[in-house]
């Protein structure tokens, strides 16, 4: 069985300097401080939730086996070297990953954020370069930065090997004054990725894709005076966990996919459960409006539903009713993601996690859905990975 994790990771900072100008490298040095400082109240407020699997899986997350692994902020800024990655998702039995990039160094300077995305990608070259045939993943695009830069870090990205671009679910972590993804401001970039069969992803948490997004009570939607204010670990939840999902509305009410076929988008680490209900309320709304003649903007002749079956996928590492869920998301348009190296992820049991929640489901079913539709997507070499001792390890019974 060819197993491929589409939702993996690097470290909470990637090691950029050496990639860097060096005139960016004091600013890369703060940054870095800003991101860990921040990361570590993160680790602080959630940790209950993070290491608890019940309350992971209470609030829509995937039950998975105990790592054993009780980190804190080093568990996710130390480096892993390519060599030590390998090894682990060999005998995790994981053949190839898609990589996104994690938090990176913090700032709202848009030529800094810009360079170190150039900087990621000959960060990312360089890294998976024992075994490139076994990578890809995402960049960022620097929405504050202008379409015109953006246009010029996806076709970087694509000639380093990277064959998606991660997004932020709410523009306005970005900036205030960007539209929402129907907007047609955003058909270059769609017409970029749509040419080099690249995806847009939607991953939830904390990224160099927004950059507004902030922990000193300065910034939306804490507070104007600089203090955190009642109630704040519950709504900057609310945030990245829900609010962050008015993306799939407007991408799909403004037929995005219909007018770039060649598109995919891709939902990350953010759940699986709401997505039906999504898709239904939209679905009704479009039926309906369709019937009354009453869609003057809107001329696709593809239902909501009708896009996401073409043109969107979602990524889990799954929990018992997710597996259901490939009756009405549909098989085609599910992931298997490890969330590696994290510790509220599967390693390193994921094969045998896989096996257990896949028991009862055809084999056809669970190959494309733990591997084969990410090979399609990201257009892995499945006779190299079936070389890797990843593959050669036996399914779990």
């Amino acid at each position: 069985m060819i197993v491929i994790s589409m939702d993996s990771h690097t470290e909470l900072v990637a090691k950029l300097k050496p990639f860097l100008p060096a005139k960016w490298h004091a600013e890369f040095d703060a940054g870095e401080v800003l991101a860990e400082r921040y990361f570590a109240r993160i680790i602080d407020a959630f940790s209950a939730l993070t290491y608890d699997r019940n309350n992971l899986q209470e609030v829509g997350f995937t039950k998975v086996p105990d790592s054993g692994r009780r980190g804190g902020l080093e568990e996710f800024t130390r480096p892993l070297p390519m060599k030590e990655r390998l090894a682990m998702v060999d005998a995790d039995g994981v053949a190839a990953e898609f990589i996104t990039p994690f938090i990176g160094a913090f700032s709202d300077n848009a030529e800094f954020l810009h360079q170190c995305t150039m900087a990621y990608h000959r960060y990312f070259e360089d890294y998976v370069s024992p075994a490139p045939f076994r990578f890809t993943g995402s960049s960022v695009a620097n929405l504050i930065c202008g379409m015109e830069t953006v246009l010029r870090e996806i076709d970087d990205a694509y000639r380093h090997g990277l064959r998606a671009i991660s997004l932020p679910g709410k523009v306005s972590f970005v900036s205030r004054d960007l539209p929402t993804y129907n907007s047609r401001f955003y058909d270059p970039m769609w017409a970029a990725l749509a040419e080099r069969k690249m995806a847009a992803i939607f991953h939830q948490g904390f990224g160099r894709e927004k950059p507004l997004l902030r922990w000193d009570g300065t910034i939306w939607p804490w507070s104007a005076t600089g203090q955190l204010e009642p109630g704040w670990e519950l709504l900057v939840q609310h945030e990245i966990l829900v609010g962050e999902h008015e993306y799939l509305f407007h991408l799909l009410a403004g037929a995005v996919l219909e007018r770039f076929p060649d598109l995919r988008i891709g939902i990350l680490e953010s759940g699986t459960q709401w997505i039906a209900p999504v898709l239904r309320e939209i679905d009704m709304w479009w039926r309906a409006q369709r019937k009354a003649g009453s869609l003057k903007s809107y001329r696709g002749e593809l239902s909501p539903i009708e896009q996401w079956h073409r043109q969107c996928f979602v990524t889990s590492f799954f929990a018992e009713d997710e597996v259901e869920l490939r009756h009405t998301l549909g098989v085609r348009n599910m992931m298997w993601g490890s969330d590696f190296p994290h510790i509220e992820g599967s390693y390193p049991r994921s094969r045998q996690h896989l096996a257990g929640l896949f028991a009862a489901v055809p084999r056809e079913e669970v190959e494309a859905i733990v591997g084969l539709n990410a090979a399609a997507m990201m257009n892995f070499d499945l006779e190299k990975l079936a070389q890797t001792p990843a593959a050669k390890i036996p399914w779990p019974q």
